[in-house]
């Protein structure tokens, strides 16, 4: 307010100073904006980050264009309001994501530093994010990446793509249509890539240093880019998490086979592709179960191979990669085994294993070496599935690019999205995002300790300096050196410090599962 007795002209002057103030503070919360090839869009500011929601990358997979390869957006389609998330996509009721019947939810979300930038200032790093679910479940909207947004100065793009048998499905008479066939999802993940590589200028970004990454489906996701010719220039860097559990991906044969099987379970006869894209969502949807895994497919266009021959022989986009997997992944897999009992257990992995291997399964985890059953099984599955297979791809990877290799460690990080069970989660599958954003956690799940929060600020500096300079090092954080196959040192991500790790492979026993596999370390 002005003081009443100031002269004329120091009232003027005062005044002056006080609109100018109020001007600054207005455009200092102004709706943040940004270009792109449709126009303007106008986001909104918080937590310290431009947030620029719901942006439609594709036309909508619906109708006509439900099993086809994504489409160009018609204009008329984009709004240039982007302060909400957009709808995610179809997905029945689990436990890991919100159930929805639409298919109208090929949109992205796109994150920046807070605040106007010099006109001068140079182009900054972009990380775009593929969510998890095993392809079937999950949303761009849970992932909250302030920490690496405003911590690592860079870029962060959460998206959505087609899930489930609608985003994965092959049937004979779709692939005999004439379009890319079977993996819809992971043909919106490039779509959504390229819509980055036309527009991310707009938003500040630097279309040079884009990093695709993502975890465990999400993480798959990105090794079947990696593989995939038609994502070829969409991105400069790779990061996967808890992403090698599938590295055999099935043939068109073997999808097919399945999916004339599920079309002929809805009512369609073969071939008959008006009868499938006529059916309600909800009957497409009332075939999955909350145990549904799905894994990408080797059609011979988007996917032309299998990730291991791919990667072993160096048939892959070449960009450097980070890679790891968690100490415990199995453990979030086996809670519902909880009540296993010293009987039940060789079954248990004969189940999975079959009887030929299981035998020697349990001979080399024996019971005498856990305190419950389900930990033996939960160990099983951890090696088997996830960890030496994640080595396995570090070793094919090293050959071709700069490769650096984790292991997430944290035995006693909070599980943030699921209920108490009679043995600790430990570093369990998933465990280690909520180090990189805020995620959603369940009523009195404990924050991260002082520890954990270092650990996390350390996580945020390799990651942001991997997609800032393709090495996670960058002078303030414990040295990362790259992975080589004769050294084989991972880095272990811990409390209180993260350090180099050189008895990995033992640890999880992947001498005995190359020998019972035969795969092609």
């Amino acid at each position: 307010m002005l003081h009443r007795f100031a002269s004329g002209r120091r009232a003027r002057l005062t005044a002056s100073a006080a609109i100018l103030t109020f001007a600054a503070t207005v455009a200092a919360h102004a709706a943040p904006t940004a270009k792109t090839e449709y126009g303007t869009v106008t986001g909104k500011v918080a937590e310290g980050m431009n947030e620029f929601l719901g942006i439609r990358y594709a036309a909508p997979p619906t109708g006509a264009l439900r099993w086809q390869p994504p489409q160009p957006l018609a204009r008329a389609l984009f709004s240039h309001t982007a302060t909400s998330f957009g709808p995610h996509c179809a997905q029945i009721t689990t436990y890991f994501g919100i159930p929805t019947d639409n298919e109208d939810c090929l949109y992205l979300n796109v994150f920046t530093p807070a605040g106007a930038r010099p006109v001068d200032a140079k182009p900054l790093p972009v990380m775009v994010w593929i969510h998890g679910g095993a392809l079937v479940v999950g949303e761009s909207e849970d992932y909250d990446p302030v920490k690496l947004v405003t911590a690592g100065n860079v870029i962060v793009v959460t998206i959505n793509y087609r899930l489930g048998y609608l985003g994965f499905l092959a049937e004979a008479g779709l692939d005999a249509e004439g379009h890319a066939a079977a993996n819809y999802g992971l043909q919106d993940q490039q779509f959504a890539l390229d819509w980055v590589r036309r527009n991310i200028a707009g938003f500040g970004g630097d279309v040079s240093r884009v990093t695709v990454s993502g975890e465990s489906a999400g993480g798959l996701s990105v090794l079947s880019n990696l593989v995939s010719p038609s994502a070829y220039g969409l991105f400069s860097r790779a990061i996967v998490e808890s992403g090698a559990y599938s590295l055999t991906l099935p043939t068109l044969a073997a999808a097919e086979t399945a999916g004339d099987a599920l079309a002929a379970k809805l009512g369609c006869a073969a071939a008959d592709t008006a009868c499938l894209r006529a059916l309600p969502v909800s009957a497409v949807l009332g075939l999955e179960t909350p145990s549904l895994s799905l894994t990408t497919i080797v059609d011979g266009t988007t996917v032309p191979l299998s990730i291991n021959t791919a990667l072993s022989s160096g048939q892959f986009i070449r960009v450097p990669l980070l890679n790891g997997s968690n100490h415990d992944e199995g453990r979030l897999f086996t809670a519902a085994y909880a009540a296993l009992t010293a009987a039940e257990y060789p079954a248990a992995i004969e189940t999975t294993y079959g009887p030929t291997l299981g035998p020697r399964i349990v001979a080399r985890y024996p019971l005498a070496n856990y305190s419950q059953p389900v930990l033996a099984l939960a160990a099983v599955l951890t090696d088997s599935t996830f960890a030496c297979p994640a080595r396995q791809v570090d070793r094919w990877a090293a050959r071709y690019v700069p490769t650096y290799a984790y292991e997430f460690n944290d035995e006693h990080a909070p599980e943030y999205s699921l209920p108490p069970i009679t043995y600790s989660y430990g570093a369990a599958h998933a465990t280690e995002l909520q180090f990189l954003f805020d995620l959603p956690r369940l009523p009195g799940t404990p924050p991260l300790t002082a520890a954990e929060e270092r650990l996390s600020n350390v996580m945020v500096q390799y990651w942001t300096n991997f997609d800032t300079t393709t090495s996670p090092d960058r002078g303030a954080v414990p040295i990362w050196e790259p992975y080589a196959k004769g050294a084989d040192i991972l880095q272990s991500l811990l409390t209180p410090r993260p350090a180099p790790e050189d008895d990995f492979a033992t640890e999880h026993q992947c001498a005995f599962w190359k020998n019972i596999t035969n795969a092609p370390l």
